[in-house]
This record gives C-alpha cells, sequence and structure tokens, in this order.
C-alpha cells in the first residue's frame, strides 16, 4: 500500500494536520519515483505534473526515455553529447526502431527478420548457427575456389532465396532451439579439415601411383614402337629375301633348261628334236601368239659347229598356212676361231613317220655367198632352210602316223664327211 507523509507547510491554504494519506497516489507513481516525495497534498498535483522525476517521455529519434527535468538539456542534433552507439544499432533516418529488420547473416542464408532489441538477442543466441553458414564459405575459400563477387554474392547449397520457382531450404538461425555449441562446431571444422588432410594425402598418393602407371605405358609403347620398328626391319629382310629367292628360282629354272638343253646335245652333227603338245603348239601358232619354236643347241663335232633348228608350225613366207616351214641356224660357238668358213656341210631334215614306212625328207646345200652360213657375229645368224617343208593336211590326214601321243618327231642330219 502506497502512502505519502503529509506535513504542514507555508504554502497558501496549508492543513494544519500532519498524518499519512493511504491509497491516495496511483500505484504507478511510486514505483518509478527514485526519491520518496513527502508532499502536501495540495502539491501532489503540481509534483505529478512537472516534479515527478518518474514523469518521462521517449525521444522519438534514438528511442531514450527521458525526464522532464532533462527535456532543457536533451538536443537531438547533437549527437556528440548523446551516449556513443554503434552505426549498425542506430536506426536509419526515418525509419521505426521497432519495425522488423534482416539478419546482417542473411546474405549467407539466415532468413531471420526483427526489431533491433530482438536482432541483438538473435545474434547472441545463433552464433553456433551463424558459424555453420560461413564454414561452407571457409571450405571454399581453403579449396581454392573463393567467391567471386564477395560474400554478398555467396549462397550456400540449400539456402532458399525467396525467389518464385526456386527451391531450396529456408534457414532460420534465430529459431533453431537445439543449436549446435561452439565448442562442437568447432571440432566439427577440426574434423572436416582432418578429412580434407586424408584426402590430400589420397590424392597425392594417387598422383604417384598415375604418374607410375604413366611412366610404365610410356615404356610399354616404347618398347611397342621399338617392336614396330623391328618388324619393319624384318619385313623389309623378308621382302628382299623373297626377291632373292623369285632370282635364284628364275636361275634354277634357267639351269635346269640348260641341263636339259645339255641332255640333249649331240656332238655328231645328227639330232632328234621331239615337239610334244602339238596340237595345242599349232593353234597357238595359227593365232600368231607363238610363231616359232627353236630347237636346242647341238654341234657337228666335240669342238665343231654349234648350230640350231626353227621350225613355223603354220608355215612362214610362201608356205604360211599351208605348210610346216623348217629352217636352220648357225649360232655363235667357243670354237669359231679354229673352223673354216663359211658352213659347207649338207643338211638333211626329216619328219619321222612313228609307223616307220615313209619318213618325209628334205635336204639342202649352204650357199657360201649367203650371210646365213658365214661366222656368226650376234648369238645366231638367220636361219635358212625349207619353208615348205610339210603340207598340214598330210599333217591332218588320217591315215599320217607323223603324229602319235600329241608328238612329232624331227631329225636333222649335217653330212660333215664331205
Amino acid at each position: 500500500m502506497s502512502s505519502i507523509h503529509h506535513q504542514r507547510s507555508a504554502a497558501p491554504s496549508s492543513c494544519g494536520h500532519t498524518g499519512l494519506i493511504v491509497s491516495f497516489l496511483p500505484q504507478d507513481h511510486h514505483r518509478g519515483c527514485d526519491f520518496g516525495a513527502m508532499l502536501q497534498r495540495w502539491a501532489l498535483t503540481a509534483h505529478l505534473d512537472g516534479d515527478c522525476p518518474a514523469n518521462s517521455s521517449l525521444c522519438p529519434r534514438w528511442s531514450q526515455r527521458i525526464s522532464r527535468n532533462q527535456r532543457p538539456k536533451h538536443n537531438c542534433e547533437k549527437t556528440s553529447k548523446e551516449p556513443t552507439a554503434h552505426k549498425s544499432d542506430l536506426p536509419a533516418k526515418g525509419q521505426n526502431p521497432q519495425s522488423p529488420a534482416d539478419c546482417p547473416f542473411t546474405p549467407l542464408g539466415c532468413t531471420y527478420k526483427g526489431s533491433r532489441d530482438m536482432m541483438k538477442d538473435h545474434e547472441k543466441s545463433s552464433v553456433a548457427a551463424h558459424m555453420s553458414l560461413v564454414l561452407p564459405l571457409l571450405l571454399r575459400i581453403q579449396n581454392g575456389l573463393p567467391a567471386e563477387n564477395g560474400f554478398g554474392d555467396y549462397k550456400p547449397a540449400g539456402i532458399h532465396s525467396g525467389e518464385p520457382g526456386e527451391e531450396g531450404i529456408a534457414t532460420d538461425c534465430g529459431h533453431h532451439n537445439g543449436s549446435v555449441p561452439e565448442s562442437d562446431l568447432i571440432s566439427q571444422i577440426c574434423v572436416m579439415e582432418s578429412r580434407i588432410q586424408v584426402a590430400e594425402n589420397i590424392m597425392s598418393v594417387m598422383s604417384r601411383e598415375v604418374e607410375s602407371f604413366s611412366a610404365k605405358v610410356t615404356a610399354v609403347l616404347e618398347e611397342r614402337d621399338e617392336g614396330q620398328r623391328k618388324l619393319r626391319v624384318c619385313e623389309a629382310k623378308i621382302a628382299d629375301l623373297r626377291c632373292t629367292i623369285a632370282k635364284k628360282e628364275i636361275e634354277m629354272n634357267e639351269l635346269h633348261v640348260h641341263l636339259a638343253t645339255l641332255e640333249q646335245t649331240t656332238y655328231d652333227g645328227i639330232f632328234l628334236w621331239k615337239i610334244s603338245d602339238f596340237i595345242r603348239k599349232c593353234q597357238d601358232a595359227s593365232v600368231g601368239r607363238t610363231a616359232s619354236l627353236y630347237s636346242p643347241a647341238f654341234y657337228t663335232a666335240r669342238y665343231g659347229y654349234k648350230v640350231c633348228l626353227r621350225i613355223y608350225l603354220n608355215g612362214d613366207g610362201a608356205g604360211r598356212g599351208t605348210h610346216i616351214s623348217l629352217f636352220f641356224a648357225i649360232m655363235r660357238g667357243e670354237h669359231d676361231v679354229l673352223l673354216s668358213w663359211p658352213f659347207k656341210h649338207k643338211v638333211t631334215f626329216m619328219l619321222l613317220d612313228q609307223s616307220n614306212r615313209e619318213h618325209l625328207i628334205d635336204a639342202f646345200r649352204p650357199d657360201a655367198f649367203s650371210a646365213s652360213f658365214q661366222r656368226p657375229v650376234n648369238d645366231m645368224n638367220i636361219a635358212s632352210g625349207c619353208p615348205l617343208f610339210c603340207p598340214l593336211s598330210r599333217l591332218q590326214s588320217g591315215h599320217s602316223a607323223y603324229v602319235k601321243d600329241d608328238t612329232i618327231f624331227i631329225r636333222c642330219i649335217i653330212d660333215t664327211s664331205a
């Protein structure tokens, strides 16, 4: 129960009674008064209107309670005499101090809004939550990926920006009842740093393994290139060997021909020439594929003249298409210097009847003035002989025994006795 001591004073119409006035003043008056006001009853109204220091009002600029006694001294423009405050704690000009404001960590994802008094409480109670918003940015900077436009453009993954159609999780730091303690956050940062260090070590080991594998791959590639180079060398050698083998095969064929020739060579001036596959060779001669055939060389004596025969199975000159033409040719020999020239010996041709009944015979004597019988200056002189040796109709006759088993035999006899 509030009471005021009533005592006598010299004021006009003073009351001569002194005592307690019980329950006269409002309860709020004495509660806000800094001194026990010993008042007379007639001075109570004046005390409440102007003299009570608890009767204060709110400054519309600085949000401060000012008593009536301080009002003459209060000047809103003289900021230097007022208690200093951080610029961020002062309301903007024309802004209501009680209007909601954004949290300073709004660019990082905090969505809290409230008055300035509530904002201070929010900042104190949400330190751990605000650190959890700063952590991703610090990790990004540590990994060498700083935000290009500063902190204002950085937005952690999962923060809702408030734009239409954008999905995300709204983070209100001021309303998390289970905020992470700062010590736990620091321990989490340490764990993340240790994990980052482990990852870096793993990356270093993997990098060394990759370098080792790359070196092995390089060595394998070098070995492959060396193998390919050796393979190319071997292929070149094989190609050379094939060429050599082909040449040797040609030489061997020539040797076989020469050996066959030597086997057929005679040294007494008598030569028997066997012509097999007669029909095919006649067809080749008729179409001009193989006009003539040469016999192996033979000799009139061991060191005598070297000669050969030349036959046209479809004829030559006057006998073309109607007769077999047979000619005699003198070849250049190893002992020509020891022989007498021109060649003067009689030459006889015989187409043998393989039934031994009627041989076809023709002979001639050399013309001493013909170039065909002079000493050869080339490998072979111009052949000379019988262009009408044998009619083709005679060979094609069914009663002819000149051709048997698709083979004919021609004998040449050189008379060296004369």
